[in-house]
């Protein structure tokens, strides 16, 4: 286990952690200090929309997280054939990755494999997060049901990996939630774009 994946375990095993955050350096509308002083005894862990080409400056927004010590890592999504659209040269220095489906532009049927690929490739370098599954059209194409898509998906990377349960999405169930944490590594995730918007997912979430 890297020192990575160390600081991020004890992040999330944790009951204050927040994971899934996006600032005003994309589409979100709050800065990193605004989340910052607005939960300040909470541990943070923001994860930036990113592309191999990004329209903005990621190398600022990393260094932005990290000047208030939260954790900073970037949602990227799968490409066709288990590419992942995120320039490489981030991976060293970010603390999560979270992988996204999003517009799959390859045969729906073929995503499982994509997936795999990707966290076969990347899982032991950091830790991988797998968000929002079954969310997007493209998974919801497959001829298969969601349950089902997620253990073919997770095989053999059950303890290698999370996967997380998305409470803007309410990709699960609570049943479905129930079940998932007796096989899998579960994380909260918020997937916020403001600090309002996050208070009030915070809040129903915890009472």
């Amino acid at each position: 286990m890297t020192e990575k994946h160390k600081r991020f375990l004890k992040t999330v095993e944790s009951d204050s952690y927040i994971f899934h955050i996006h600032t005003n350096f994309t589409d979100g509308t709050s800065s990193v200090k605004e989340y910052h002083d607005a939960f300040k005894n909470f541990s943070l862990i923001f994860t930036e929309h990113i592309r191999k080409n990004p329209s903005y400056n990621w190398k600022a927004f990393i260094q932005e997280v990290k000047k208030y010590g939260h954790l900073v890592g970037f949602e990227a999504k799968i490409l066709p054939k288990g590419d992942i659209d995120i320039p490489i040269d981030a991976l060293e220095k970010i603390d999560v990755l979270a992988v996204a489906v999003h517009s799959y532009k390859d045969a729906p049927e073929t995503l499982p494999e994509a997936l795999r690929k990707v966290f076969s490739t990347f899982a032991d370098i950091i830790p991988l997060v797998w968000v929002h599954p079954f969310s997007s059209p493209s998974e919801k194409l497959l001829n298969t049901s969601k349950m089902n898509y997620i253990e073919i998906v997770m095989k053999g990377f059950e303890k290698s990996l999370y996967i997380e349960w998305n409470i803007k999405k309410k990709n699960f169930t609570p049943q479905e939630v129930s079940t998932l944490r007796q096989k899998y590594k579960l994380i909260v995730g918020y997937d916020a774009h403001n600090v309002d918007e996050l208070k009030r997912m915070v809040q129903s979430y915890r009472t």
